[in-house]
């Protein structure tokens, strides 16, 4: 059984992985983030949906032709 990734998933993988590396880890990390029960803050998760979307990493369990990825269920369990 060949378990290597597709050139297509391996792509998408990087690009989720370099969105959450560069966006998401840095509010995990910053108390100033999180509201007064520690979640994050309205405001920071407007921030990241926007960002998501402007970097073609939102919704991707749904079909490209409504704004999303149109990601297989495979590729999302590998992003």
């Amino acid at each position: 059984m060949d378990l290597a990734l597709s050139p297509d998933t391996q792509r998408h993988r990087d690009r989720y992985r370099a969105f959450v590396r560069t966006h998401v880890l840095p509010h995990d990390t910053d108390p100033a983030a999180r509201d007064e029960h520690e979640n994050i803050r309205e405001d920071c998760l407007q921030e990241l949906r926007a960002k998501a979307k402007a970097e073609g990493v939102w919704a991707p369990q749904m079909p490209a032709a409504r704004g999303g990825q149109g990601l297989t269920v495979a590729q999302m369990a590998v992003c």
